[in-house]
């Protein structure tokens, strides 16, 4: 797994990485779901990478910063993980309320 993912609706990074996190609206982490650990983040060429290694088990944990929904367009490696099509901005993904926090395990 080389990329992050994108949260859409024009959600920007306000900020960079902070404590192994991408942060800004909402706070963004990829767990190595047989350690337990929150993988560091790179930022590279406008982006953000995670080192992963294959065969791994990842988790994509979002938190909600915001006091209102948000709409989170996640993708690994360019292929939005809900519905399998090449990643853009206006596709489906998943609707986070105020505060929530879910980690994403498959895809």
């Amino acid at each position: 797994m080389k990329r992050l993912m994108y949260l859409a609706m024009s959600l920007v990074f306000a900020s960079g990485c902070q404590a192994q996190a991408v942060r800004g609206l909402a706070d963004v982490s990829i767990i190595d779901r047989d350690s337990g650990v929150v993988l560091d983040t790179h930022y590279y060429h406008g982006e953000y990478w995670v080192a992963g290694r294959p065969g791994g088990r990842y988790g994509i944990e979002i938190h909600n910063r915001l006091g209102e929904r948000l709409l989170a367009v996640t993708s690994v490696d360019g292929v939005n993980v809900v519905s399998g099509e090449t990643a853009a901005w206006d596709q489906g993904g998943y609707v986070f309320g105020p505060g929530d926090r879910y980690q994403i395990t498959g895809w």
